[in-house]
């Protein structure tokens, strides 16, 4: 059978290159936003950007420095991480990061050809082992220091020290997202001043920034001093190029008014009277600080999403349109995309309690009316999207729906093939399924804009809930 190409909608594609970008659903995501890399992972990566070069892990001995190896062996012996290191004892790591620091020193002095990549190693391997020496609650000042020395006299140039600041950032970093209480954090925000604000931002030492930068305030008990480390490199950040890193240096700066919800709490189950004093708190919050990143105003418009799931639309209403006000003093390009959120979360609001015409037709070409069942559930699904296979397989197998008293529609926000058509309706034989013209339609009039995403409609097609699966 002949395969058909899809043709994706626009909500697909940015479905797509939210879950491409990220590797899970943006709700999911941003209930996790600030889940860290783990520390030697990040610094592991710095040392060996940039490198032409992938020399596999080995575990060199001591006594080979003073053999008479090729150069290329004593250059890769110098910088390369043993496939084992992370099982080593802290003292063993340490020991063989000095040897490799005292390996990179001699060949530096030996004139070798590969010197430019092996500075680039010592820094790299100056970073790790402070910050090892810090997850183990060993001082790192000292290696620290070096490492700043060591990047002023190998640059040669304040230009090519620009490039190198980021990775002392880095390393301040995660020696305070390792203890907060570390007195380094003045020497932090000396880096991060150092910074400067033509040199182009790069972006894996920018994660890592940003990362180590939410654990340390996390984790800090003084939120006001780790508040203002998180503005400062946030502001940095933001100077980026790239759209994607400068959001983050925005959201950076946003994080101390909203950390709350940021930090998970707001996906607690909310009732009662807590939940509407922290509503009111956040009102204010968003009066008193506008939120600067897309990422915040993406995290804040949850909220509203779970009152219009707990179906109280007068207050989720409410914080819409302050968040749309918020939104109106933002550059150009994050008002505009705010608002056309807004305007979907708007119209998801509207239609809980409204009648929703079921129009159009199926994947077979039967047309769709309402069914004279007891209800209808719509689940807008993404076939290419896990989560939204996740939720097509809970509904089947779960207590969610009669299967005698229900009507259950899946909308497929992109063209399904006539092979994906044949395995669906033998799978799920009690389900119907919609794409194409049909499915693009339901999507424009419920404002839905995440898959998957759920519609339950009564016997008179009236919306009686939203919310995700």
């Amino acid at each position: 059978m002949s395969t058909k190409r899809r043709r994706r909608s626009r909500y697909q594609k940015f479905s797509n290159s939210v879950f491409t970008a990220t590797g899970m659903p943006l709700s999911r995501l941003l209930s996790i936003i600030f889940a860290l890399l783990f520390l030697s992972g990040i610094i592991y990566y710095v040392m060996y950007e940039g490198d032409d070069s992938s020399p596999s892990s080995i575990d060199v001995p001591s006594s080979q420095f003073e053999s008479g190896e090729s150069e290329e062996n004593d250059f890769l012996a110098a910088v390369t991480i043993p496939a084992n290191f992370s099982k080593f004892p802290f003292p063993v790591r340490i020991e063989k990061l000095d040897w490799m620091i005292e390996r990179c020193n001699h060949l530096l002095n030996q004139n070798s050809d590969y010197s430019d990549k092996i500075e680039k190693k010592l820094f790299g391997l100056f970073a790790l082992k402070s910050a090892l020496m810090a997850e183990n609650g060993v001082d790192p000042a000292p290696v620290v220091e070096q490492l700043e020395k060591l990047v002023q006299r190998v640059s040669g140039s304040s230009t090519v020290a620009d490039l190198h600041q980021y990775l002392i950032v880095v390393t301040y970093m995660a020696v305070l997202s390792s203890n907060p209480e570390s007195d380094m954090h003045d020497n932090a925000i000396k880096a991060i001043s150092k910074i400067n604000e033509a040199t182009p931002v790069p972006p894996p030492k920018a994660i890592a920034c940003y990362n180590s930068a939410l654990k340390y305030y996390v984790k800090s008990a003084d939120k006001t001093k780790s508040g203002d480390l998180l503005r400062l490199l946030g502001a940095k950040l933001s100077l980026a190029k790239e759209p994607r890193l400068s959001d983050l240096g925005l959201s950076l700066t946003d994080y101390p008014n909203f950390s709350y919800y940021y930090q998970d709490s707001f996906n607690m189950p909310k009732s009662g009277e807590r939940f509407e004093a922290e509503t009111f708190h956040l009102l204010k919050q968003i009066e008193k600080y506008p939120p600067q990143s897309l990422k915040t105003y993406d995290l804040l418009m949850t909220v509203p999403e779970q009152y219009l799931q707990s179906g109280n639309t007068k207050v989720a209403l409410k914080i819409s349109a302050q968040l749309r006000a918020a939104a109106s003093q933002s550059n150009e390009l994050i008002r505009e995309k705010v608002f056309a959120k807004i305007a979907k979360l708007t119209d998801r609001i509207n239609l809980l309690g409204s009648n929703f015409e079921l129009a159009g037709s199926d994947v077979t070409g039967a047309s769709i009316t309402l069914s004279k069942k007891e209800q209808t559930l719509i689940l807008f699904w993404d076939p290419d999207n896990k989560s939204s296979a996740d939720a097509l397989v809970r509904i089947f197998d779960s207590r969610l729906y009669d299967r005698w008293t229900t009507t259950v529609l899946v909308a497929s926000v992109s063209e399904l093939t006539p092979d994906e058509i044949f395995v669906l309706k033998r799978k799920y034989s009690r389900f119907r399924f919609v794409d194409g013209p049909t499915s693009k339609d339901w999507l424009e009039r419920t404002g839905v804009n995440e898959v998957p995403y759920l519609i339950t409609l009564d016997q008179t097609g009236v919306v009686q809930r939203l919310g995700t699966p």
